[in-house]
């Protein structure tokens, strides 16, 4: 399968649409990554703030 998504480009999951057409309606929009941050921030036409929270996991224990 070919990838639609390409350097600054990113095509969005479309559960996305709704907070991007109506982003200046939010206080803010949280992603995951910096690169995240960096291309929405790009892609966005009205100024929304997007923060940045890091989601990783550090280690996995099974019991």
């Amino acid at each position: 399968m070919k990838s639609l998504s390409k350097g600054s480009h990113i095509l969005w999951n479309n559960n996305y649409e709704y907070i991007f057409e109506n982003a200046e309606s939010f206080e803010a929009i949280i992603v995951a990554t910096d690169r995240q941050n960096q291309i929405l921030s790009g892609q966005l036409r009205k100024k929304t703030m997007i923060k940045t929270i890091p989601v990783y996991i550090n280690k996995i224990s099974r019991k």
